[in-house]
């Protein structure tokens, strides 16, 4: 592993954008979501941290003022994840594909919801329902309708983009490296954040665009990792069965009125 990092400031960013790059591909991008940060920002100061899982620098069209963790080969999506966040700066940390477009004030809606409620362990745009004990997957919440900013309470928020509290990102541990390549590792986030007593909200009206891919993929294809290759319903079933080993028989954590609790800004 390598680091390329950027010039210091004198005061760090209020948020640092995490992306982890794994492979070379056309829009949206790495280069599309940095030239879409400013205006997502909407008026937040920022710093772009890429941690590139086998993907030369060059290859993925790296912005020259992004702070950089090269690792040699594809080492999974929470380990680079994790590096992103061990070399960022901020006390408020975005972990976003790199395949996500941003529109105007999306960032700033998030972090708006984050900051101003001390409950808040996580946000993003998309949240999911979840028997934890079964590490099922119910349903989507449906935010059509709501202001822009209202929260509505969930036990997961989607890994393509969420927002979380440097202090809340420490206590959990970061992401559990064991789901390596991929998947389970913000089921697994969520659920450790709930375990410290504090709450995953689901943010309406935030301007973004994303195809699910992983998750929607041929079960029968393959990921190249660690040097070596897995096809994702092989790695389906391991981390599921990891993540019930390690939760299910987890209390205490906060509870959910409803299937969409929605509270104010």
């Amino acid at each position: 592993m390598h680091d390329r990092g950027i010039a210091n400031q004198p005061e760090g960013p209020d948020i640092s954008v995490c992306v982890a790059v794994y492979k070379r591909h056309g829009p949206p991008n790495l280069r599309s979501l940095a030239a879409s940060l400013t205006a997502a920002l909407g008026g937040l100061t920022a710093e772009l941290v890429v941690a590139l899982n086998g993907v030369p620098p060059d290859d993925a069209d790296v912005p020259e003022d992004a702070s950089v963790v090269v690792f040699e080969c594809n080492r999974g999506v929470p380990v680079a994840w994790n590096a992103a966040s061990r070399a960022a700066r901020a006390s408020v940390l975005c972990i976003v594909n790199d395949d996500v477009l941003l529109g105007p004030g999306s960032l700033r809606l998030l972090y708006d919801a984050l900051t101003r409620d001390p409950t808040a362990g996580v946000v993003g745009p998309v949240g999911t329902r979840w028997d934890i004990a079964r590490a099922q997957h119910l349903s989507y919440l449906d935010l059509k309708g709501l202001a822009p900013g209202s929260r509505s309470e969930c036990e997961v928020i989607s890994g393509f983009l969420l927002v979380t509290p440097r202090r809340v990102f420490d206590d959990v541990g970061g992401f559990d490296e064991a789901y390596a390549p991929c998947g389970f590792e913000e089921v697994d986030y969520c659920t450790g954040v709930r375990r410290l007593g504090l709450r995953c909200y689901a943010v309406a009206g935030v301007d973004v665009v994303h195809e699910f891919t992983i998750s929607s993929a041929r079960p029968w294809r393959r990921i190249r990792y660690n040097g070596r290759s897995e096809t994702i319903k092989s790695i389906s079933r391991r981390n599921k069965r990891y993540f019930l080993e390690k939760w299910s028989a987890i209390g205490g954590l906060p509870v959910i009125a409803s299937a969409v609790r929605t509270s104010d800004q």
